[in-house]
């Protein structure tokens, strides 16, 4: 599957009520791989930065990596974004064992640069 043609989410948002805007790798290279560049303007009206979950799957890496307020506590505030998340993925063919990590945002919060689980771990049973 080539990547600059598949509509495999690579970048995107979670917003607070769980609607997900994500792009694939063409869409990320022409906005040069920034959220705020690629977001719909229904995004942008809906959009509060603080509490989006923001989402990124570099080609050289075999695990997407969440960044924002939402991920810093994956398990419980940020739980109802990290589920919308995977499912969205899982939907669109990404692999359910695809790993999950969490940025280092340099807070010192208990998850930061650690891998969470795999995409399937937040997926209801």
């Amino acid at each position: 599957m080539n990547k600059d043609t598949t509509d495999i989410p690579i970048i995107g948002i979670v917003l607070k009520n769980g609607e997900v805007e994500s792009y694939n790798y063409r869409t990320a290279v022409t906005n040069n791989f920034h959220h705020s560049f690629i977001v719909t303007s229904k995004g942008i009206s809906a959009l509060d930065y603080d509490e989006a979950l923001r989402f990124v799957k570099l080609p050289s890496e075999d695990f997407y990596t969440l960044e924002g307020e939402p991920s810093l506590e994956p398990f419980t505030t940020g739980k109802k974004q990290v589920i919308a998340f995977a499912s969205h993925c899982i939907g669109k063919g990404i692999d359910p064992n695809t790993k999950v990590k969490i940025k280092d945002h340099k807070l010192n919060t208990f998850y930061e640069d650690s891998i969470i689980g795999r995409l399937k771990d937040f997926t209801p049973k």
